[in-house]
């Protein structure tokens, strides 16, 4: 069950499935095998200095300092989805995380020195001081740390694949790319309120907004979870989530009414799946 989990890690991360929760724990680990590998040189450093280093305040500061690291990564992860390097303006996206990653590192070597200041016994230095101290000696190594995290989350991304969250728990699509000029974006299935076929394309209308994607209604109908999404016409997929009521219609058809409103026919050559419908009582 354990080593699912972990090889499981790898997949979430491609597909943009990981948690918050996760993403804390993920980071934690991550920022604990770096201090980890550090903590020797530090160990000789104190000894060269004449310093003898307090076991339970560097496990203190290792901890402390690992699940800081880990708080910090969510933001990690939002940024680097809100500005993906892989997409068409890629050279602006990778300035702009390059500097969030700068801007990042001083705002944990500032919490850090706030929360040694209030934990620690031994306060070498008021907080002002710690901090440039910081800054001066540690900053440049606390960002090729979170560069080095951030690379190696894109790379993960780029080898396993977005469609790689079919391996995980479904093999049904969790999200859908729309293709822009220049520039992709990914649409959470989870947001669809329904899908609608136009020509070559096919309408996804989430909320106010509708994307079109290059892409047949039964390509998509294909890969969508079928406990969650209903062919209610040749022309038209629903989220079962989103239906408020039906309605019968003449002819035996029915009107599916959405929960923001919308009316959609649902025709006779679906009947058996709508009288379905009327038998849940979510409706």
């Amino acid at each position: 069950m354990i080593f699912h989990s972990i090889t499981a890690v790898p997949a979430l991360i491609a597909a943009d499935r990981l948690r918050g929760r996760q993403q804390v724990v993920l980071g934690s680990l991550y920022w604990l095998t770096i201090l980890l590998l550090l903590e020797p040189g530090n160990i000789g450093r104190a000894v060269m200095a004449g310093y003898a280093l307090r076991p339970d305040q560097e496990c203190i500061r290792i901890l402390g300092a690992s699940l800081l690291g880990g708080l910090a990564t969510p933001v990690l992860f939002m940024q680097m989805r809100r500005f993906p390097i892989r997409a068409g303006d890629w050279a602006k996206n990778a300035l702009i995380q390059a500097a969030g990653i700068m801007l990042l590192s001083v705002a944990m070597i500032t919490a850090s020195c706030v929360l040694a200041e209030m934990i620690l016994v031994r306060k070498a230095l008021p907080i002002p001081a710690a901090i440039l101290h910081e800054l001066n000696y540690n900053w440049a190594l606390l960002v090729i740390c979170l560069a080095s995290l951030a690379v190696g989350l894109e790379w993960v991304r780029a080898t396993i694949g977005r469609d790689a969250s079919t391996t995980v728990e479904t093999r049904f699509l969790a999200e859908i790319a729309v293709r822009g000029r220049g520039t992709t974006i990914f649409v959470k299935v989870d947001d669809v309120d329904w899908l609608e076929a136009q020509g070559n394309y096919v309408a996804l209308h989430v909320g106010a907004h509708t994307h079109l994607v290059r892409e047949s209604l039964a390509q998509l109908e294909a890969r969508l979870d079928p406990n969650r999404f209903l062919r209610i016409h040749r022309g038209a997929i629903v989220q079962l989530e989103r239906i408020s009521s039906v309605t019968a219609a003449g002819a035996g058809d029915a009107v599916i009414r959405l929960r923001n409103a919308t009316e959609i026919r649902a025709s006779r050559t679906y009947r058996a799946k709508v009288d379905a419908l009327r038998g849940r009582s979510a409706f």
